[in-house]
């Protein structure tokens, strides 16, 4: 018994025999010891002796070693201590002095979880079931030794740093028991199970292996420092993740899917089913391979580059079998598409069985991969496509075409009526999603005021003048963020306007002007913040409208038909963006457009106590004529060599109008009008109020 566990001392802090005073002095603290495994105190001593728990225990305070001891747990059960296991030694532990070391042994094939943390000087047999390791020092000093056999359980929480040395057996060491003790017969053929069941822990000591070792559990395992499988045994990833940022020399890892193995440390040899991410969480990185690496169809490669000219990269001394897809992760910055980063290299050479990726993206939706292969390396490029492009800027172009007719009508409205007007208007479209453009909604409201004056009282001649603002919020709806922009836009207007009546007709004409600056938003990606930029446009219009001079009757009803026809020259300057990789340059654009409308008016009048007030009630087509999209060529900014036309809105070809409201006088030489507009066509849908006072002059 004495030369056990001397030996036993030895082997746990890698020291030759001990001498025989030594073995006399720690029998003689042994024989000591009080009963063992005293549950009921304050302090748990175990005394050199197998403890057997065949139920679910929790000890709260500390536990003594005063020799070297073994937990047994039984299978199903669990022993949990959140106490700390100490030694009994008093002062300074010289780790040289196998007399001070005590080991801990766990048998049985239940589980034993470990909370405290601990100044224990001694190692840690894992020779059956598991071990729940939940704090930095839980295992005692930096200098113990973990040791594992085939087939238990080693498992990590979240934030745990184990420095301890792990050494991982095939076989049991029974040469260390204690003659006394019983073990179980171990498991044939399982591996050691390293299990991280959330978030990351770290193995930060030297790994020796003889076994297999599987890695399951959600967690990340991490492994810092030099580590071998001196039998060649594969590390099995099949849970989670495995970060490499040591060396894992002489075994191979193999991954399974849904798996991810990163790092950038050295690993011997590795066969990936899963996921593949070079790299540290805060930094690109490269992950080495001696022997070689493969790739399988369900592999998943991630590779981030930065504007620097950096990327996450793969290199191996052997050959390199490609396969599966290529993930490109972009970091927006001063990148130019002539750029190229080594992202792959194989002193061995590509596999020629598997020289290619099978598919590759970017995360960056408006960026394509190019990639290039050479036989010892693959270079990767990016260039642009549409699908970052600015559609905001042909959303409120097209919007201020649409609601250009509220200042000409309002003008239309009183321009024969030889009256001082103020009148407000505000209503609400919506456009449909088409063809990849979202939905989006906009509302607009202005401000009219102007005066109108027959030339002389028997001429027929009226003339206006009129000014105006207007402002129009539009924002696309219910779409993913990608397909998100928004406008504000402000515009003021100057205009004038002439009416003449002849031989039973008026002919009215008139002109306004408009000044816009718009503040646009968009977002050309789900993992970018907004695109911003200011936008300025000019809007000129021209129009006429032919009537009967005077309303047609009907029974009590009067009946106008008219016919009116407006031109409009939009005038955008270039616009640039700020704000990501996918800013673009808008080149300067002119939209010219014709709009005719054939309508009806309907009224009817009835006597007040200030005057005739009036029921109005008018219906029309209007349909506008040239292209219904609106032309907006652009380039992006760090690509100026290629040019885009990005898509906008269409304009509502053909729709039907629609004005009922009421006119009446509120005093003898001022008159109120409130009246319901809405405009009904395919592209889209617009509902609005009038509200206006006029005033005799």
């Amino acid at each position: 018994m004495k030369l056990m566990h001397a030996a036993l001392a030895c082997f746990c802090v890698g020291l030759p025999p001990p001498s025989g005073a030594t073995m006399m002095e720690t029998q003689a603290l042994r024989e000591s010891s009080p009963a063992p495994f005293l549950l009921d105190g304050s302090e748990t001593l175990l005394r050199g002796e197998q403890v057997v728990i065949d139920e679910d225990r929790h000890v709260a305070g500390p536990v003594i070693l005063a020799d070297h001891s073994a937990l047994d747990v039984a299978a199903g059960h669990t022993l949990t201590l959140s106490g700390s296991i100490d030694s009994d030694v008093v002062g300074p532990v010289d780790p040289f002095d196998p007399g001070a070391t005590r080991s801990l042994f766990k048998l049985g094939g239940g589980h034993l979880a470990l909370h405290a943390d601990s100044e224990r000087v001694g190692g840690t047999l894992l020779l059956r079931g598991s071990l729940g390791v939940n704090s930095h020092g839980a295992l005692g000093a930096d200098a113990n030794t973990l040791t594992m056999v085939a087939g238990t359980r080693l498992e990590l929480a979240d934030g745990v740093r184990l420095a301890q040395s792990l050494r991982v057996r095939r076989d049991d060491p029974v040469e260390l028991l204690n003659d006394a003790w019983t073990l179980t017969v171990a498991p044939d053929g399982e591996p050691v199970v390293w299990h991280v069941a959330a978030g990351e822990a770290t193995l930060a000591g030297h790994i020796d292996a003889t076994a297999p070792i599987v890695k399951d559990g959600a967690g990340t395992l991490r492994l810092t420092e030099f580590s071998q499988s001196a039998s060649g045994d594969p590390l099995m990833l099949r849970g989670g993740g495995l970060r490499v940022d040591g060396l894992w020399l002489r075994g191979p890892i193999h991954t399974e899917p849904d798996t991810v193995l990163s790092g950038q440390g050295y690993i011997h040899e590795a066969r990936v089913a899963g996921r593949l991410q070079p790299g540290s969480p805060d930094g690109l990185g490269t992950l080495f391979f001696d022997q070689g690496l493969a790739l399988t169809p369900t592999a998943q490669t991630r590779i981030r580059i930065d504007a620097a000219g950096s990327s996450d990269a793969l290199q191996t001394w052997g050959t390199m079998r490609l396969d599966g897809a290529l993930r490109v992760e972009p970091t927006p910055g001063a990148w130019t598409p002539q750029t190229r980063w080594v992202i792959a290299q194989a002193e061995g050479g590509l596999d020629p069985a598997g020289n290619r990726f099978a598919s590759a993206a970017s995360t960056l939706r408006y960026l394509d991969p190019v990639l290039t292969y050479e036989p010892t390396r693959v270079l990767l490029g990016l260039q642009f496509n549409p699908l970052g492009l600015n559609t905001v800027d042909g959303a409120w172009r097209s919007a201020l075409i649409e609601d250009s007719r509220f200042p000409r009508e309002s003008a239309l409205a009183h321009a024969a009526s030889g009256r001082a007007w103020a009148q407000t208007w505000a209503a609400n479209a919506g456009r449909p999603a088409m063809d990849g453009l979202p939905r989006d909604d906009r509302d607009t409201a202005g401000l009219q005021i102007g005066v109108s004056r027959p030339v002389s009282p028997s001429s027929g001649w009226f003339l206006s003048a009129f000014a105006g603002i207007q402002t129009t919020d539009l924002s696309s709806q219910y779409e993913p963020i990608a397909a998100r922009y928004g406008a504000r836009d402000t515009a003021t207007h100057l205009g004038l306007g002439s009416s003449h009546a002849w031989r039973g007709l008026r002919l009215t004409a008139g002109a306004a002007h408009a000044w816009h600056h718009a503040r646009l938003t968009r977002h050309a990606d789900p993992f970018e913040a907004d695109l911003r930029s200011r936008a300025h446009a000019q809007l000129t219009q021209t129009w006429v409208d032919l009537r009967p001079d005077r309303p047609l009757p009907v029974q009590d009803w009067g009946i106008t038909p008219y016919a009116r026809l407006a031109w409009l020259r939009l005038h955008r300057p270039g616009v640039q963006e700020s704000g990501s990789l996918a800013a673009v340059s808008l080149l300067p654009q002119i939209d010219q457009r014709w709009v005719s409308h054939l309508g009806v008016q309907f009224r009817r009048q009835w006597s007040t106590a200030h005057g005739p007030a009036v029921l109005a009630a008018d219906v029309g087509v209007q349909s506008h004529w040239g292209g219904q999209r609106l032309s907006s060529p652009q380039l992006y900014t760090a690509d100026p060599g290629r040019q885009f036309d990005a898509a906008s809105p269409p304009l509502t070809r053909h729709s039907l109008r629609l004005d009922v409201g009421v006119h009446a006088p509120v005093m003898r030489d001022a008159r109120l009008k409130l009246a319901y507009t809405g405009q009904y066509g395919v592209q889209q849908r617009q509902h609005g109020v009038w509200l206006g006072v006029s005033i005799a002059i």
